[in-house]
């Protein structure tokens, strides 16, 4: 883990990307007008896209390379801009992409064709999404002064469903991403970021929570920021970011990866690789993961880094979507949301 050498690392440079016009600005909260962000579809100035390996000493063994994850061919491609702070993203099944922009109180939506309008206005400040058992989404929403924290089933018609908003008679922190597994529970993450003062709860915890008695169980309080949430393959494992990630160069957090028992609580967490916001895992088993700074860093299911690919402003969250479900989704702090090709598609 840490940051990269490179001295020891190859920058394999997938492609260059001309200049086309620049990326409409992202405003400041305070400035931003009720009016939806525009989609744009010119590409903002962007720096040479590269794909940086692993050091051979952490090679793994089995025959993945980074570049046999992206598909042939494939360049970095611009989707939209425009948004305060871009967060988020999920695939919904009817071919449309939303995506969080957390201090603009919206969640926005981005169609086939590029068009950018509102799916929650206000959103309580929302940030991560999943979608539920039931293909419905799932929200985790910061919240604010007036309105607490709290994990929200979206209806597609009449009120969302608040699911948990406190544990034990307090109220959470700001709760910041979620994933739900294949019974149902949903399992997020509770930092404090976006307190106007102090925590109700008093630490900073990873929970689950029984959308179908409303049980909520705090499985660990032992990160420091907890953050980006996502399951191995088979779900035995639990992969959490942790933003705080002390002991590692700034800007880059830590992953760690906790055993899942059968009772559903969790096992003690061992560091797996790096990454500090969103993480997501594909169908072979790899973590993929925002680092804060430009990066999205993969690592394989031992814990050996692949490699990692630059975008471009500081990537904040990511999510598999298409047809075939192999294309990444990645957002940024600057506002933008960016696509990739791969060959690999989000774990079932």
């Amino acid at each position: 883990m840490g940051g990269r050498d490179g001295s020891d690392q190859v920058v394999v440079a997938l492609v260059a990307l001309l200049i086309l016009a620049a990326c409409a600005p992202a405003s400041t909260s305070t400035e931003r007008s009720a009016a939806a962000p525009r989609a744009s579809t010119q590409t903002p100035s962007f720096p040479t896209v590269a794909v940086s390996p692993a050091s051979s000493s952490a090679a793994p063994t089995r025959p993945v390379t980074l570049a046999g994850l992206i598909a042939p061919g494939a360049t970095i491609e611009f989707v939209a801009a425009g948004l305060t702070l871009a967060e988020g993203p999920l695939w919904l099944p009817d071919g449309r992409l939303i995506v969080s922009d957390v201090p603009g109180d919206v969640v926005m939506v981005i169609d086939a064709a590029g068009r950018m309008g509102d799916f929650r206005r206000p959103s309580h400040h929302a940030n991560g999404h999943a979608l539920g058992a039931d293909r419905s989404v799932v929200q985790a929403e910061q919240g604010d002064a007036t309105t607490p924290g709290r994990i929200t089933r979206l209806a597609r018609a009449g009120p969302d469903a608040v699911l948990a908003d406190g544990f034990q008679g307090r109220r959470f922190n700001s709760p910041n991403d979620l994933a739900v597994k294949s019974d149902g529970t949903i399992w997020f993450t509770d930092p404090d970021y976006g307190l106007a003062g102090p925590s109700a709860i008093g630490f900073n915890g990873v929970y689950r929570l029984d959308p179908r008695t409303g049980a909520v169980t705090l499985l660990t309080r032992a990160l420091g920021e907890p953050n980006g949430i996502a399951f191995s393959p088979d779900e035995k494992t639990l992969y959490v970011s942790d933003s705080e990630g002390a002991g590692v160069v700034e800007g880059a957090g830590v992953v760690t990866a906790f055993p899942v028992n059968g009772d559903g609580t969790i096992g003690p967490g061992k560091p797996f690789g790096r990454g500090c916001d969103g993480i997501g895992v594909d169908e072979m088993g790899d973590v993929w993961a925002s680092s804060c700074g430009r990066e999205i860093v993969v690592t394989d299911p031992r814990g050996l880094e692949i490699g990692s690919i630059e975008f471009s402003g500081d990537t904040t969250n990511l999510a598999w979507g298409a047809q075939d479900g192999k294309t990444l989704f990645v957002t940024t702090t600057g506002g933008s949301v960016w696509r990739l090709r791969l060959t690999v598609g989000e774990t079932p």
